[in-house]
């Protein structure tokens, strides 16, 4: 089946609610990536691209001092998730005198590029340390080649 014969348009009642549709992705459908984008009337069909998503990631193994404050954790966030995509917040709200188990980072992912796993953030060049990633609500990917898509 050609992938463009599966394109529908959905119209909302309002932008507001439009807008809020589109900003909690990524939405999935049986494991498989569901992709919405606002119309945009001088594209066509073609136009489109959806090699993007909008999704949270956490990331587990931060090293404490980078988390000593809503500042350096944001700080942080941002540095960590810029390695992965685009930032787009990051969420310092569980921030207190009291160490956190993970730190969450909204990132705009490129679906078209392998999910990262884990990356290195702190330590030494010869001994980095890894900070695992758990993607939350991520579509069917591939384990071994770490592409979107496919089990």
């Amino acid at each position: 089946m050609n992938p463009k014969s599966r394109y529908y348009r959905i119209k909302f009642p309002t932008e507001d609610i439009r807008n809020d549709i589109l900003s909690r992705g990524p939405w999935t459908f049986k494991g498989d990536w569901l992709a919405l984008a606002a119309l945009n009337p001088t594209y066509s069909i073609d136009d489109y691209t959806f090699s993007s998503m909008n999704i949270w990631i956490r990331s587990y193994g931060i090293p404490s001092i980078l988390l000593d404050d809503d500042d350096t954790a944001n700080h942080t966030g941002n540095s960590l998730g810029n390695m992965i995509g685009k930032v787009v917040k990051v969420d310092t709200r569980r921030i207190d005198l009291n160490m956190i188990e993970y730190l969450c980072i909204d990132i705009i992912l490129d679906a078209i590029k392998p999910v990262c796993r884990c990356v290195a953030i702190g330590g030494s060049k010869s001994s980095p340390k890894l900070c695992l990633l758990q993607y939350e609500r991520l579509p069917t990917f591939c384990h071994g080649c770490g592409l979107i898509g496919h089990p």
